[in-house]
């Protein structure tokens, strides 16, 4: 539960902090569910500034994201890692002289360096919901991308008004250097759950360190580097972070064991052929199951939201099991989702030629023809980039929607050959 009080806390502390004027013009490509949103919408607002909504075909297509930074001279945007090192991908120029404000999951010194490179200004964020939006900052500079730097950015430090501990197993301060679980304090920490009384007691505290007695345990882990600045270093429990979306595999998991015919399930976290996190569910299954992977996924789809949903579901006779008799996840997450490389042959050259580029997105050397890009676990940051390499290649501009309409790759060469050909598609 977030007051309106901690809202205006957080406002506050970050406007201290990053320069919002009358003249910026900021760009907003978060859903509204999302709550990162609540600074896209009231914080250039409450300055006088403009704010700029992009619609769900201008954040999925990025050359309308391009388009859009340009014709609508935007001087500020906010998004996940995920989302940037797509559109930097596919035109980096498009941030020239632009603030931007980056979080929902671990920014990479890789794409630090590039951001910087182009934008005016960049912004790493930290901090959960339960702190209302964000709780950490720290502006970026050379120092943080030279090739001795961490290969994480820091989050930096606690915004104004709000305060941070390490806190060890047993909630005690961690000695300087130690790592311990990022707790977070202040008038911006949320009251608690709604009606979760159980949950609430877990997740929010009450210490006397704190002024106002009461922390929120965020479940990550942190360590505080020579600078004072907090490096992030994963997860304490099961819980991950997939696009700026927090996920708990357990909820997945639960979800797939009661599906028909699914005995066992088990989600991993793993990286695509573009480095982004994606989710990988191991299912084992009763011989009589007739629902194949996409059935699956079409069941989850009935009790899950969209970003729960597992990029991949690999159907296994077993599971492996480590020397205690318990699953070893880190086994499945080594196992390989190629599934079955099957190809109608022989192929034109051209046709060759699109598949092994439908394969270099999932890490492979080519696809079949026949095969879905749905099932092998396409997700739309993916697609995004594959048009984008589309049309660097082939010079044929084609939609995203086409990769997640299209039954198979060979319907989408035979959509890239009409467009190459100057056929306009039906209506």
């Amino acid at each position: 539960m977030v007051s309106y009080a901690s809202l205006a806390t957080f406002m506050k502390a970050l406007c201290e902090v990053v320069d919002f004027t009358e003249r910026d013009r900021h760009l907003s490509v978060t859903k509204s569910t999302f709550d990162i949103s609540l600074l896209d919408f009231l914080i250039p607002l409450s300055k006088g500034g403009t704010v700029v909504i992009a619609d769900t075909t201008d954040i999925k297509e990025l050359s309308r994201s391009a388009e859009i930074l340009r014709s609508q001279k935007i001087t500020s945007l906010q998004a996940t890692p995920s989302y940037l090192s797509a559109l930097v991908e596919h035109d980096v120029t498009a941030l020239k002289g632009v603030r931007i404000l980056v979080g929902g999951e671990a920014l990479s010194r890789d794409l630090g360096a590039r951001l910087l490179a182009s934008a005016k200004e960049v912004w790493n964020l930290y901090g959960p919901t339960e702190a209302t939006v964000w709780a950490m900052y720290h502006r970026l500079s050379d120092r943080d991308v030279h090739n001795d730097s961490p290969a994480i950015v820091t989050i930096g430090k606690p915004l104004p008004n709000y305060r941070v501990y390490l806190l060890a197993e047993d909630m005690t301060k961690t000695p300087a250097g130690l790592r311990g679980e990022i707790c977070i304090a202040g008038p911006a920490v949320a009251s608690g759950y709604w009606k979760q009384d159980d949950i609430t007691r877990i997740h929010f505290l009450k210490m006397e360190f704190p002024e106002n007695g009461r922390i929120y345990r965020t479940g990550d882990f942190g360590q505080v580097d020579i600078n004072d600045n907090m490096m992030f270093l994963g997860r304490t429990d099961q819980q991950v972070k997939i696009h700026g979306a927090r996920i708990e595999l357990a909820e997945i998991e639960v979800a797939l064991r009661g599906i028909a015919g699914v005995r066992d399930a088990a989600v991993v976290v793993s990286e695509d052929a573009y480095g982004s996190p994606t989710l990988t569910a191991y299912i084992n299954v009763s011989r009589d199951l007739a629902t194949a992977p996409k059935g699956v996924r079409e069941e989850l789809s009935a009790v899950l939201p969209d970003h729960m949903i597992p990029a991949s579901i690999v159907a296994l006779s077993q599971f492996p099991i480590n020397s205690n008799g318990k699953l070893d996840r880190r086994a499945l997450g080594e196992l390989s989702a190629g599934h079955v490389e099957e190809r109608s042959l022989p192929m034109a050259h051209d046709d060759a030629r699109l598949c092994a580029i439908f394969g270099e997105a999932f890490g492979r050397d080519s696809v079949g023809i026949n095969q879905n890009f749905l099932d092998l676990g396409g997700h739309s940051l993916m697609g995004m980039r594959l048009v984008n390499k589309i049309r660097t290649e082939t010079n044929v501009d084609l939609p995203l929607r086409t990769l997640f309409e299209a039954a198979t790759f060979a319907d989408v060469i035979d959509e890239v050959r009409r467009r190459a050909a100057g056929v306009q598609p039906a209506r």
